[in-house]
């Protein structure tokens, strides 16, 4: 119940990738109120929302590590980015939108994430890479499935944006005026999702959990060591302990493997999302090419950016 749980829950953590379908739907919807707005909104909203996730993953990762219920940490995670997202579709303005859309929304989908990770992890501690497969697959597949929805609820007929304005056409009111509604019904499919988590999701008791522990590492110990005897004795599993335990956070800095994921996510993470989020305001585009119709670019998005996403953290996951 554990992975059904956070499968349903990440599929809703996953539209964090979901603004690059929607942001110009939304452009659009601002430039009603704000004629002024410009491309520099969807990089904003991309740099915001990742700062405000990177909060969320340390105050998630605090509550998990002073064993939090777990139910209660998704539920006002979830609570907090739904309340954000859903507000923000009765903003006309972009400060307060940018504070509910990538602040509270980050902020609790960031702090929900580990959530489901390490609820499967103690259950399944000898197939980590396993779960973590298929928990952050949903998280990719997410997107898929909400790009091809958002879009069929904002522009229902695939019409193209007809209103240039500088390097940006923009959809006129037939389609940025159901971008509120787009919004708010998203939300309502996402409260079930998160719904689903809160009930399903639960973490193993802690004594059951220290149990596996010890008789893991006794098996890595003996499988590295002749010397590692497998037994219960509580004097060996303390020594067997002791080589793995993490002595203080700050040694992770004296760590070349740290460095090496740091530079990854910097270089891979940033920058894929900040060409994503581009691709189909440009792609629509009028002025510098022949635009690209809204259907294809939603497919793209969502094969693309969820289809192939999913696909690949599932199949490394499972290696």
């Amino acid at each position: 119940m554990n992975i059904v749980g956070g499968v349903s829950l990440m599929f809703f953590l996953g539209c964090f990738y979901l603004w690059g379908n929607i942001d110009i739907y939304v452009l659009s919807y601002f430039y009603e109120f704000n004629p002024n707005i410009n491309l520099g909104f969807i990089f904003i909203v991309d740099t915001l929302l990742i700062i405000a996730n990177t909060f969320g993953y340390n105050i998630g990762t605090k509550l998990l590590s002073i064993r939090l219920n777990a139910r209660l940490i998704v539920g006002l995670g979830g609570s907090f980015a739904l309340t954000g997202v859903f507000l923000s579709s009765f903003t006309k303005s972009l400060g307060p939108y940018l504070t509910l859309y990538t602040g509270m929304n980050g902020i609790g989908c960031g702090t929900c994430y580990m959530v489901p990770l390490v609820c499967a992890w103690e259950y399944f501690p000898e197939k980590k890479g396993l779960m973590t497969g298929i928990i952050i697959g949903a998280y990719g597949f997410g997107s898929f499935f909400f790009s091809l929805i958002s879009t069929k609820l904002v522009n229902p007929t695939g019409a193209n944006p007809t209103i240039e304005d500088g390097n940006i056409t923009f959809y006129d009111s037939t389609v940025a005026s159901r971008v509120p509604y787009m919004i708010r019904t998203l939300v309502y499919i996402w409260v079930c999702l998160v719904t689903i988590g809160v009930i399903l999701i639960s973490r193993k008791p802690k004594d059951r959990v220290e149990a596996s522990v010890r008789r893991l590492k006794r098996q890595q110990a003996q499988a590295n060591s002749d010397e590692a005897p497998l037994t219960d004795d509580p004097e060996i599993s303390e020594v067997v302990e002791d080589k793995y335990e993490i002595r203080a956070v700050r040694y992770i800095f004296y760590s070349k493997r740290f460095w090496q994921y740091y530079t990854i996510m910097i270089c891979g993470n940033f920058f894929a999302t900040f060409f994503s989020y581009t691709y189909k305001a440009y792609g629509e585009d009028s002025a510098l090419h022949k635009p690209i119709s809204d259907t294809t670019l939603t497919w793209a998005a969502s094969i693309g950016g969820g289809l192939v996403n999913g696909s690949s953290r599932l199949l490394m996951g499972t290696l």
